[in-house]
This record gives structure tokens, sequence and C-alpha cells, in this order.
């Protein structure tokens, strides 16, 4: 041990010396907490990815809403916009649960009709000719004009 300046300086051995320098370079320390880091950032990662496919999966795979499922598949048939907005409001009239097996179910369409037209939910002189269209090109196998509207 001496003094410079009023400051007591230890002189160390140089296997001291040898240790300081190791942990002051950041020895294994700190490459112990960088791989900490650097595996806890790759877990985390991961498990982002995994939560974003498996979200995206169940999106593709079941709409989870069945209006937003009606929208989509009214937009990819080919119908006017005044048809389609027809269909959205013959499924909100009769709140339908799942909107799209109206586009799925001839009976179910008719009977729906049927109701609309004569609880006078609907005119007959505007809304009788795009329901007649619709359920052409809906259920095109069907008999035409199998509807007795009013």
């Amino acid at each position: 041990m001496w003094s410079h300046a009023g400051i007591v300086v230890l002189a160390l051995t140089p296997a001291q010396r040898s240790v300081r320098d190791y942990f002051e370079t950041g020895g294994a320390i700190g490459k112990f907490v960088l791989a900490i880091a650097m595996l806890v950032g790759v877990v985390w990662l991961t498990g982002m990815l995994s939560e974003f496919l498996r979200r995206a999966r169940q999106r593709s795979d079941q709409p989870e809403d069945p209006k937003r499922l009606f929208h989509d598949v009214l937009a990819k048939l080919k119908l006017t916009r005044g048809q389609r907005r027809f269909l959205r409001a013959l499924a909100k009239h009769h709140a339908l649960a799942h909107p799209t097996t109206l586009l799925l179910s001839e009976s179910l369409y008719d009977r729906c009709i049927e109701e609309s037209f004569s609880s006078r939910g609907f005119r007959a002189t505007g809304d009788a000719p795009i329901a007649a269209q619709v359920r052409d090109i809906l259920f095109p196998r069907g008999p035409v004009g199998r509807m007795a509207l009013a």
C-alpha cells in the first residue's frame, strides 16, 4: 500500500489485477447477462409470432362475427348494390343471428320474403322485383315465380 497525493492506493497482485480487468471489460457476468437477455428476447419474439399466426388462422378458419361473414359473402356475389342492400335489410328485419343462412336456404329465403311483405315491412311495388331477381340469382334451379307477392 502506498500513498499518492493523499489517496491511499492499494497495490494489487497480478492475479487480482487480472480478475479486476476481466470484470471491467464485461467478462463472464456481462456475457451471461447478454445471453439471458437474448434468450428472453427470442422467447418473447417466438411467442408474439405464434400468437399472431394463431389469430390469423382463427380469422381465416372461423369468422368471429356472423354479420361480417354475411357482408363478406355479399361482396363476393355478383349482386347489384340495390340487391345487396335489400338482402341486408331482409336479414336485419328478421334479426337473423346468422344472416348467411338466408343465402343458403331457399325455404328460409322464401319464408322471410313472405313474412316481410305480409307484415308490410317491405314495399311490394319496389322490393318485389328485387326479391325475385335475388331469388333467381341465389337459387337458379328453383321454380321461377314461385313466390306469390302482392
